[in-house]
């Protein structure tokens, strides 16, 4: 019995160190837990207090590394297409070709022979749909004509919508100007900003081909001498007055044909109602 009660003693010495030393672990696991915590608390404080490089500044602009100038920029201009360089001739100024519509169709057909990929360098065709009568079409002639030198190599055409009207429905022609960027002879895009200056122009060029015009271009007086019109001409428009004659004829019997127009008639004695007979 003696025995028995110096080994139970020794088991409860031994469970009693083994909680002592658990409470310990236990104690120090707590104070390095807190002691990460408060470091990590620290330095989120600090990252919040410490200006990096790409905090916000006073004025409400985030300053942005170059990489990322970069690549925002780009988001902003996407480059569509590449253009293929124009060869010019010895001595030959860049310069607005009006052109009939046969001219067109061969020249948008000779550059449907390059490759269809928009990665690989393909002819770039600017063309305006133009109006000699139309105030809007002479206000944009002279940034136009600018607009070919600002961008010597694509080629720049202009075509008499009037005189060439079996296109308009060809190259979705609804209204004068309209101005189209073609590519590859396809029509690639459409300029549709009611502002046509030499600005807007070049924006227009450089968003879809990623091509970097002549800055120092500017509307020079030439630029008002031609070859488009800059100034509206006096010639009818027959397309104007047949559209008007067709509306008023249109709207002239379907009233004629109505209820009140035939009472008018009646009223004025043109037409006789007819009076039913009725049996005794």
């Amino acid at each position: 019995s003696g025995k028995t009660s110096t080994s139970v003693g020794v088991e409860q010495e031994a469970v009693q160190t083994l909680q002592t030393m658990s409470g310990e672990n236990i104690k120090k696991e707590s104070e390095n837990a807190s002691g990460d915590s408060e470091k990590s608390a620290n330095q989120t404080l600090h990252d919040l207090v410490a200006p990096d490089n790409n905090t916000t500044a006073a004025n409400g602009t985030k300053d942005v590394p170059e990489d990322d100038e970069d690549v925002m920029s780009s988001k902003r201009s996407p480059k569509k297409v590449s253009c293929k360089p124009r060869e010019l001739d010895a001595g030959e100024a860049p310069a607005v070709q009006i052109v009939n519509a046969t001219e067109l169709i061969q020249v948008l057909k000779i550059t449907q022979s390059a490759p269809g990929n928009v990665t690989a360098e393909g002819d770039c065709v600017l063309i305006m749909f133009y109006a000699p009568w139309c105030p809007f079409s002479a206000a944009a002639a002279p940034p136009f004509h600018a607009l070919a030198r600002a961008f010597p190599h694509i080629q720049v055409l202009a075509i008499d919508a009037i005189k060439n009207s079996h296109l308009n429905t060809r190259f979705g022609t609804v209204a004068v100007p309209n101005i189209m960027l073609f590519y590859n002879g396809k029509a690639l895009s459409r300029f549709n900003q009611s502002e046509r200056s030499l600005e807007q122009l070049s924006m227009f060029v450089k968003n879809h081909t990623g091509l970097e015009g002549d800055t120092s271009v500017e509307v020079l007086p030439e630029d008002y001498a031609g070859p488009l019109p800059t100034t509206p001409s006096d010639d009818p428009d027959y397309f104007l007055w047949a559209s008007w004659a067709f509306i008023a004829t249109f709207t002239g019997v379907a009233l004629l044909r109505s209820s009140p127009g035939k009472r008018c008639l009646v009223w004025l004695g043109v037409l006789v109602p007819v009076q039913h007979q009725h049996a005794d």
